[in-house]
């Protein structure tokens, strides 16, 4: 196979994070982070498998993970507005 600076994200051998450059990641390609919420400012993830509780990847569990970001989000939002 040759090398190619195209990345073709069907194929099952690329990870999702692969292509980002983000101190966020842990050796083996997935995101460090707590309910979401990684440590650089702004990234946060959604849809994992066991983001938060065993439903976090799954269509039916995703939003309570969802609202917790938001609200995570809202809150950073109202710091940077009061500083």
């Amino acid at each position: 196979m040759e090398p190619s600076e195209e990345l073709d994200r069907s194929d099952a051998r690329v990870s999702p994070a692969a292509w980002v450059d983000v101190p966020a990641f842990d050796g083996s390609g997935y995101p460090a982070h707590h309910r979401g919420v990684t440590s650089v400012e702004g990234l946060h993830v959604l849809g994992l498998p066991w983001l938060h509780t065993w439903g976090s990847g799954r269509f039916a569990g995703i939003a309570r993970d969802a609202e917790h970001l938001g609200e995570h989000v809202v809150a950073g939002l109202r710091e940077e507005a009061a500083a």
